[in-house]
């Protein structure tokens, strides 16, 4: 029996950056990038700004307070700037969580911004990252 494909798509790439005004520039200023697809925003933990990176959603993420005890501080502070997870989703959601739980993996954190939910896992050892995953896909990939 063939073993069943979990992931359909990765479609998101999120990086935690220490300024993420100065580091959207630097990206307008060095990387050629659809920069009307820019949007910024607040989470409860985070600023960030999003856009269109060649199909893909790449998201800066600035935590709001870098002494804190949110995931994305933490990661900050542990490794510095640089990718945080990747985001995928799934045809099956509730059967890719189950799955996960059944590897031992269970969400290190949860996160709701404009009604999109996201469970992070911490895949550090297997991947080298965590994996953000979302119910639904959405930015350039879901077009």
């Amino acid at each position: 029996m063939a073993q069943k494909e979990w992931v359909r798509q990765i479609f998101q790439l999120v990086c935690v950056v220490d300024d993420v005004s100065e580091t959207l520039e630097n990206w307008k200023r060095d990387v050629e990038f659809d920069q009307n697809s820019i949007s910024c925003g607040t989470s409860d933990v985070a600023k960030y700004a999003e856009f269109d990176f060649g199909g893909v959603d790449m998201k800066l993420v600035e935590p709001l307070n870098k002494d804190g005890d949110d995931i994305y501080a933490k990661t900050l502070r542990e490794k510095g700037q640089g990718f945080h997870h990747v985001g995928i989703c799934s045809d099956d959601y509730e059967g890719m969580l189950k799955h996960f739980e059944a590897l031992g993996f269970k969400p290190v954190y949860e996160e709701t911004v404009d009604d999109i939910n996201v469970k992070i896992f911490n895949f550090e050892n297997e991947i080298g990252m965590s994996v953000g995953a979302y119910e639904n896909m959405f930015g350039p990939c879901a077009r």
